[in-house]
């Protein structure tokens, strides 16, 4: 009797597991990168993780960034993997409009 019990507690935890990772659950994190003050000026929606900002022409011009989410900014290209201490910051909240200060401001 108690290892059946042990049994279906454990067919139970696998079945939830495997109906929650099938489920189709909206990925609600959202950032929009501005090149002035205050979520203003020419602006890019990214919809990914992105390593190097050069490649959408918004390296070292974005200074404030309007999102969802909990994110994590850094001042040099691939997450500052080449520049060992390099700046970020954390960030999360429901849209939020966050001015970048240096050294993550564009230059």
């Amino acid at each position: 009797m108690r290892a059946s019990f042990y049994v279906l507690t454990t067919l139970a935890g696998v079945l939830s597991c495997f109906f929650v990772e099938a489920a189709d659950i909206p990925d609600l994190r959202y950032r929009k990168a501005y090149t002035a003050p205050n979520c203003a000026g020419a602006s890019y929606e990214f919809f990914d993780y992105t390593p190097e900002l050069s490649v959408y022409g918004m390296d070292n011009s974005i200074m404030s960034i309007y999102f969802t989410g909990n994110w994590i900014l850094y001042a040099d290209n691939f997450y500052n993997f080449e520049v060992l201490g390099g700046t970020y910051v954390h960030r999360s909240g429901i849209n939020v409009c966050y001015n970048l200060v240096s050294p993550l401001a564009g230059n």
